[in-house]
Order: C-alpha cells, then structure tokens, then sequence
C-alpha cells in the first residue's frame, strides 16, 4: 500500500458507545503487547487505561477528544 492510499483510507473514530472491554479481551490485548518489540532497540510503555468515564469526553494527547470510552 502507498503512503497515499493509507492517508486517504484513514478513518478516524471518536465516539463509542461507553460498553467496557470484557476481561478476555483485556487478557488478549495485554497478551499481545507483551510481545512486541520496539524497533532500535529502545524500550517502550503501552499501558491498558480502564477510567470507565462513560460519557465525558477525555482528551487524549493530541488526538483531539474522546467521547463514550471505558478504557483506553
């Protein structure tokens, strides 16, 4: 894929209906970042966050609000 196509494929979602993630796919996620490896050989932090804000938008960093989200 070109850079090109994956910018204009993009598709942004900010708005969630506020459900949390069930405890499988919690256990999943961390699963998987447990295998990862950063490039360079740097070391990394991906932290599952579970604020269960429900309705109130959070502002994450940059990326603008985010409304309905239980974790993160």
């Amino acid at each position: 894929m070109k850079i090109t196509e994956a910018i204009t494929g993009r598709h942004s979602v900010r708005t969630y209906t506020g459900k949390a993630l069930d405890d499988e796919t919690i256990a999943k996620i961390r699963q998987y970042i447990d295998g990862l490896q950063a490039p360079f050989g740097v070391e990394c932090r991906i932290e599952i966050i579970r604020a269960q804000t429900g309705k109130e938008p959070v502002k994450l960093g940059t990326y603008g609000f985010v409304k309905g989200a239980s974790d993160f």
